[in-house]
């Protein structure tokens, strides 16, 4: 509430407004059943401060990201998730023994988005689920009743009743799921009641016997990595015995939406492996280039390349990584990559003055 206040002098001249107050009001409804508080998607895992530099924003400073400061709504395909409900049963009116949660995924854009069990994009763990009662975890069982690949319910039974005026919070984990190189988003919309009885439809907003009409939405989206692989395109040829230095054998890279202040770490390569044709080697050391900037490393093989018949190489690349800790990075190892990064790698051919003068094929 506002107050002005003018003041008015002997002569009749009024000055406006020379004061003001204003006061907080506070209109307390008696809400039916339960009231939702809050209803909001959690991330365990979160990923390191982004480190702004003057051209790029894509390094961080070694130290987990600012919980507040991230989109929490965010995940990469096959991630945990948790969704939270938190409600107050009503003082009056109970005693109810069945909380509803009616679940309605809408889908942005052209991106398809599901919700149910099967690998769909969130697929609830029922069986991890945790309903918390006056701040006492409790043994209570959640379900979910699908009625479509976008809608269904939660439903918690209470065969002793939720106690009046009490808090009660819902904690649902859920896994995430989507193709390769997909992008999935929805705004998912809870509705939120008690009953005394089962209610025949919970879907139904008339449905009778619902004691409750809080409605919360929430957006959510996962991404997934996109890989591209570039190999060689033309015949590598020898013309004479000589060896070929600085041969591109291959290239691979991982492309992903970043994420708002916070740098994830998802996924990087493990192995190179290259198929070599009868009479021909590979020199053991093969150098690896990070992007497209003057950043080499110089990696061993595993097993030796022989010059007689068909030959699978490989090379171990887990060792060039520093796993733990994160940062600093020690002398001679590199930072696991973010969520964009590129690997070309080259090597030296030989070969052997058996091989025979036809055309061959490498493979990588």
């Amino acid at each position: 509430m506002h107050y002005t206040v003018s003041q008015q002098w002997p002569d009749g001249t009024t000055i406006q407004r020379v004061s003001q107050v204003a006061q907080p009001v506070h209109h307390l409804c008696d809400l039916p059943g339960i009231e939702l508080d809050t209803f909001y998607l959690h991330r365990p895992d979160i990923g390191l401060k982004e480190k702004v530099m003057p051209w790029l924003t894509e390094f961080d400073d070694g130290t987990p990201a600012d919980r507040d400061s991230i989109d929490n709504n965010k995940f990469i395909v096959g991630e945990d998730g948790e969704m939270h409900w938190e409600g107050s049963i009503a003082p009056s009116g109970g005693p109810y023994h069945y909380i509803d949660m009616p679940i309605d995924v809408t889908v942005t854009g052209v991106w398809a988005f599901d919700f149910a069990t099967g690998e769909k994009t969130f697929e609830p763990n029922l069986s991890s689920a945790v309903v918390t009662v006056d701040g006492t975890p409790t043994t209570l069982p959640v379900t979910y009743t699908p009625s479509t690949t976008h809608r269904g319910y939660f439903r918690i039974h209470n065969p002793a009743g939720f106690p009046a005026g009490k808090k009660v919070k819902i904690k649902v984990p859920f896994t995430t799921h989507v193709g390769l190189n997909g992008v999935r988003e929805a705004i998912i919309r809870s509705e939120f009641y008690v009953s005394k009885n089962p209610v025949a439809n919970p879907l139904s907003p008339t449905s009778p016997g619902r004691v409750g009409t809080d409605v919360a939405n929430v957006r959510a989206r996962v991404v997934s990595p996109n890989w591209s692989l570039n190999a060689p395109t033309s015949p590598i040829v020898f013309t004479t015995r000589a060896p070929k230095t600085g041969v591109m054998i291959g290239e691979v890279g991982q492309a992903i939406e970043n994420f708002v202040r916070e740098s994830r770490l998802s996924s990087y390569m493990r192995f190179i492996t290259i198929e070599l044709p009868p009479g021909y080697t590979i020199d053991d050391s093969l150098v690896l280039y990070k992007g497209y900037l003057v950043t080499s490393y110089s990696l061993k093989m595993n097993n030796s390349s022989s010059g007689s018949g068909t030959r699978t190489v490989k090379w171990d690349l887990d060792a060039i990584y520093q796993k733990s800790p994160i940062a600093p990075v020690a002398s001679g190892k590199w930072k696991l990559p973010e969520e964009n990064w590129n690997l070309r790698f080259q090597g030296t051919l030989r070969v052997d003055p058996t091989a025979p003068p036809d055309s061959k094929t490498l493979r990588s």
